[in-house]
C-alpha cells in the first residue's frame, strides 16, 4: 500500500512557484538561459507521479507489456482500495534488489536477478517506450518462485519516450 502525504499537493505548489521565481531570477541574470520550458515539463511528470489511479493503470499497462518477460512480476492491484492517494496491491514478501545477503540466502543467483532487470528495462527502452522511471532497491523486491529469482517491480512510475526506431526499418 503507498499512501500519499495529506499536505502533498499543498507543497508541491509551493515548490513549483519557488522555482518558478528561481527561473525568473535566474534568466534576468542571464538572459540567454531558457529553461522555463524544463519546469513545465517536469510540472507536468510529477502531476502524473501525485495521481495514484495514473499510476495502477501504468502497472496494469506494464505487466501486459512485459508479461512474458521471465522472472519479472507486477503485482495485481486492487481497485476498490485505490484512489488518487492511495494505491493498494497484492502483497508480496521478499527482500530489496540490493540485498545480496538475503538473495543469496534464499539460492538465488544475483546474475539472474541483473538479467531479469535488464530484460525489463531494455524491452521498455527498445520495444514499449514505456519506461518505469523510478529504478531504485525500493522499488524492486526479490522472491523466489518454483526454486527461481523473481523480479517484484513495485511503483510503476513510467513515461512515455520516443522511440528512437522506426519498425519497418528494424533490423
Amino acid at each position: 500500500m503507498k499512501v500519499q502525504f495529506a499536505d502533498l499537493s499543498d507543497r508541491f505548489d509551493a515548490d513549483i512557484r519557488t522555482l518558478t521565481t528561481l527561473l525568473h531570477v535566474v534568466t534576468w541574470f542571464h538572459p540567454s538561459f531558457s529553461f522555463g520550458w524544463v519546469l513545465e515539463d517536469l510540472r507536468g511528470s510529477l502531476l502524473d507521479e501525485l495521481d495514484f489511479v495514473n499510476e495502477a493503470k501504468n502497472a496494469e499497462k506494464t505487466a501486459v507489456e512485459l508479461h512474458d518477460v521471465k522472472g519479472l512480476y507486477i503485482p495485481k492491484v486492487h481497485w476498490s482500495l485505490t484512489n488518487k492517494r492511495v494505491l493498494t496491491t497484492e502483497f508480496i514478501r521478499g527482500c530489496k534488489a540490493d540485498d545480496l545477503l538475503e538473495i543469496k540466502r534464499m539460492g538465488l543467483r544475483p546474475a539472474d536477478v541483473m538479467t531479469s532487470v535488464l530484460e525489463c528495462f531494455g524491452r521498455q527502452i527498445f520495444c514499449t517506450g514505456f519506461l518505469h522511471s523510478d529504478p531504485h532497491p525500493a522499488n524492486f523486491i526479490v522472491r523466489k518462485v518454483n526454486g527461481e529469482a523473481q523480479v517484484v517491480v513495485w511503483s510503476s512510475i513510467v513515461h512515455f519516450i520516443e522511440s528512437c526506431f522506426d519498425n519497418e526499418n528494424d533490423p
